[in-house]
């Protein structure tokens, strides 16, 4: 009758409440195993609820284990843990898991079933009714088959740490052992007449205790695991787990589960060993039938310092936790005030509290809320609005073609990047119309502004034609030097092999009155590879523009270089290839993402910067009407997988910054200049196919992130070489394959994937500065750079998301649009998103300034949106 249906059509292992939307009512979280959503239900205060799941959280680990609900990083709003059963070493990861194929993937997902990810998900709340799943940025994604969840303060240093049980008795999902029993002789041998002989299925499951998991809050997201330094390494095999403070000395004590073996109690000796550290207990007394004041909740503060907790003892899974509230402080010894907000709505206020004390408050102590009180604050009147009617009916539909079912290896798809955009005014009435491209089958699409401020399409014959063609980028210039706007639309995508016709480049000349007719001329047609940016640059200064195109990849081939071209102008539309002449080293230049042309070398000449994917920044100086690049060692720290690239003056010394768009850190991608991940593109079978190979570094060694069946794909011959995966697991690049193979291979590296702007110093010099660190947790695909808050310094607003990834790395999906206010010197204050307002949905792909106060906002495979402010 409540309307809670989630236990019900999952197998639902883990339950937790808390008032996640601050109403001062309790909402419930339920987790769920395989296939089914996770659901989250709020509560509508009248006894019943509404399942909020699918508009509040993206990226949902579908085959849950525990849960808990607590303030993770001190805001004052609930979050919440998620296990699951990825392991964390990679050799384990190699031999008991196996994850889905794209096609199986997406069947589930359109017969009713809901996303399957095989991590833990720490899903932080964002204050604004949306969660942003953040467990690969927080380290805590991978803790094997895990149970019991318990947010918990295990050192009183005043942050909530994550304490994980984990461990199946026997590995039933071991690879190795599942081929042993899918064999048709072992079926013979277990199965006969007379039935299953069990003791013979079951006893060759392996047996692999696995340490628990101890993951200390190091605060701004960050954890690391601290089991063996605590006291709790011990391998083992763990489900329920609770908390309480059993000697009574302020420090939370803890009792584990285990399976075949005694529990487990661990005595907390943080009082001897952090002796500076305090903490504050709180037994609440309650009244009639809620003897415990369960769904009490409890602020306290000091100074900026906040901590918040709630009476909620049924914690992890099927565990409940010691009802007397153990707060830990860190270095606090005194509380400016203490309020506590009663289930019925009561309230009670205590100041100048001193730690290390048990507080006893009782419930029938308490009064009415006093007038111009208040527990949770008001929200804030947003600053973004999103134009419910908009005034643009523009929708991207992305084709169906899938990259994984030709690139086994590849691990994101390169066919999603649309659609392009331009903006310019086309039939000289002085408003702005807006092009958008079309996937491929397609067919691009232009809109005039109007002077009500709406926009209306304007139906393009030649468009029509060319819906082939996969558009990525687009530019509005005078190619033929007539005075009207013409339009240059570049093809790319992996869906068509190098030099087919729909990757061909197409040129659109501009009758004046906004009528387009595709150029005749076929030099730029001639450019069929997969492009991904074009840039006007006039690189002969003749005064007739001249055209960058940026190769985005080799179609068919991921990881080969591709080459970037300059196309000279002859002044009437007619476009020449000159990059041998001009540019010789935008040969093989390497998979370019996006482009600015811009003096960054402030000597009065338009230059060249380039970013892509494993390359760090490139820099390209114009001399006497060549391009040179120019070598900076410096930045070989900062090879990324950048997706966009903006400029902006952000310290007001008339120089120009970069801002950088890159994979942020919420990735399984682990990587610095000591630990790259690298790729080897090279014909390992030497069978005429070529294959990438992705590895992470271990030591001297490189391991294929690559499991063994997966790899089996591609290069038939490890099935013989390897039959069992415990042989494959661990071995590096050299064990597979010949050390005079590898020799020929082609090598890019990633070492940085950090989003952040390249501060110009002059002189050639830029300073690296990353963003803040909640500014890292997706894929950055658009910048807009805008003075927000009219104090002079220059503000970002972020965009980006990445769906369309396999199952095994997830979706990158955190980001709802984020918001940087420059300081003026190239940092930025993150400005939280239940302040500014802005909630985007979708990948987004490109913004663009629509007059004062409005944001256009350009969707991968869904509707563009205006956002007013």
């Amino acid at each position: 009758e409540a309307g809670i249906y989630g236990s019900i059509i999952g197998f639902g292992l883990g339950i937790t409440i808390g008032d996640v939307n601050q109403d001062t009512w309790p909402d419930i979280f339920i987790s769920n195993d395989f296939f089914e959503k996770d659901y989250l239900y709020i509560n509508n205060q009248d006894g019943t609820f509404t399942e909020s799941l699918e508009k509040s959280m993206r990226s949902i680990s579908s085959a849950s284990m525990g849960a808990d609900i607590a303030d993770i990083n001190g805001d004052g709003l609930l979050d919440i843990f998620v296990t699951d059963m990825l392991p964390e070493s990679p050799t384990r990861l190699k031999q008991v898991t196996t994850f889905e194929n794209w096609d199986k993937f997406k069947f589930n997902k359109e017969h009713g079933y809901h996303y399957q990810y095989s991590r833990n998900a720490l899903h932080i709340n964002n204050g604004d009714g949306t969660f942003s799943e953040m467990g690969r940025m927080a380290n805590v994604e991978a803790t094997d088959w895990s149970w019991g969840a318990l947010i918990f303060d295990m050192d009183n240093d005043g942050r909530r740490d994550l304490f994980v049980a984990n461990g199946i008795y026997q590995d039933l999902t071991d690879l190795d052992y599942l081929n042993f029993i899918d064999n048709e002789e072992t079926k013979l041998k277990i199965i006969s007449n007379e039935g299953v002989d069990y003791k013979a299925l079951i006893d060759p499951i392996p047996i692999n205790p696995i340490p628990n998991y101890a993951y200390r809050n190091l605060g701004d997201l960050t954890f690391e695991n601290a089991a063996e330094a605590w006291g709790l390494g011990e391998p083992i095999h763990s489900n329920g787990a609770a908390y309480g403070d059993l000697d009574n000395d302020g420090t939370l004590d803890l009792v584990v589960n285990n399976v075949n073996k005694p529990a487990s109690l661990f005595r907390n000796l943080g009082k001897t060993l952090n002796p500076t550290y305090h903490s504050l207990q709180i037994q609440l007394i309650g009244k009639d039938k809620n003897t415990q004041a369960i769904g009490t909740q409890i602020q306290l503060v000091a100074g900026d310092q906040l901590f918040y907790a709630e009476q909620m003892p049924n914690r992890g899974f099927e565990s409940s936790v010691d009802p007397k509230l153990t707060i830990g402080l860190g270095e606090l010894s005194v509380l400016d005030e203490i309020k506590i907000l009663w289930p019925d709505g009561s309230f009670t206020k205590l100041e100048n509290i001193q730690a290390d004390q048990l507080l006893q408050v009782k419930w029938a102590e308490s009064n009415p809320m006093p007038d111009g009180e208040q527990f949770f604050p008001k929200s804030k009147t947003t600053f973004f609005y999103k134009e419910e009617k908009a005034s643009i009916d523009f929708t991207h539909q992305e084709n169906p073609f899938v990259d994984f079912d030709r690139d086994r290896l590849t691990f994101h798809m390169y066919s999603t990047e649309g659609p392009a955009f331009a903006k310019g005014d086309v039939n000289g009435d002085g408003i702005e119309d807006l092009f958008f491209g079309g996937a491929k089958g397609y067919e691009a699409q232009l809109y005039l502004g109007t002077s009500t401020g709406k926009y209306k399409l304007s139906t393009q014959p030649d468009f029509a034609q060319d819906a082939i063609s996969e558009d990525i980028d687009a530019l509005f210039f005078d190619a033929n030097s007539d005075g009207k706007l013409d339009l240059l639309v570049v093809s790319g995508g992996n869906e068509s092999g190098l030099g087919s016709p729909d990757l061909a480049d197409r040129l659109y000349l501009n009758d004046g009155l906004g009528n387009f007719t595709k150029s005749q001329q076929l030099g730029l047609t001639s450019n069929r590879g997969s492009s991904s940016v074009v840039e006007v640059i006039d690189i002969n200064e003749d005064g007739a523009p001249d055209l960058f195109i940026g190769g985005r990849l080799v179609p068919f081939v991921y990881g080969a270089p591709a080459s970037s071209s300059i196309w000279v102008n002859d002044g009437k539309g007619n476009f020449t290839d000159q990059t041998a002449t001009l540019a010789p080293e935008l040969n093989q230049i390497g998979m370019i993402t996006d482009a600015k042309v811009v003096d960054w070398d402030n000597d009065g000449s338009n230059d060249l910067v380039l970013v892509g994917e494993w390359l760090a920044p490139i820099f390209f100086r114009t001399s006497g009407g060549k391009l040179q690049k120019i070598e900076m060692p410096e930045l070989q720290t900062l090879k990324g997988w950048y997706r966009t690239l903006e400029i902006a003056d952000l310290d007001g010394n008339g120089l120009p910054d970069l801002v950088l768009g890159n994979n942020g850190l919420n990735s399984r991608f682990k990587v610095s200049e000591t630990n790259p991940v690298k790729m080897y593109l090279n014909d390992f079978d030497q069978n005429g196919a070529v294959e990438h190979i992705i590895t992470r570094q271990e030591g001297e060694a490189q391991i294929p992130y690559t499991l063994k069946h997966e790899l089996e794909k591609q290069v038939p011959s490890i099935r013989k070489k390897y039959m069992k995966y415990s042989d494959y697991n661990n071995q590096s690049l050299t064990d597979i394959f010949p050390a005079e193979v590898i020799d020929k291979s082609i090598i890019s590296e990633l070492n940085n994937l950090e989003s952040g702007v390249l501060m110009n110093e002059g002189n050639g010099k830029f300073k690296w500065i990353p963003f803040p660190r909640m500014a890292q947790r997706s894929y950055v695909f658009a910048f807009q750079v805008t003075d927000l808050n009219k104090d002079g310094n220059q503000d970002l607003i972020l965009g980006g998301n990445l769906f369309n990834a396999k199952p095994e790395f997830g979706k990158y999906d955190a980001s709802y649009g984020d918001v940087l206010l420059g300081k003026g010197d190239g940092t930025f204050d993150y400005w939280p998103n239940a302040q500014h307002g802005l909630q985007l949905n979708g990948d987004i792909r490109a913004f663009s300034m629509l007059g004062e106060g409005k944001l256009l906002v350009v969707k991968n495979n869904e509707p563009a949106e205006i956002w007013n402010y």
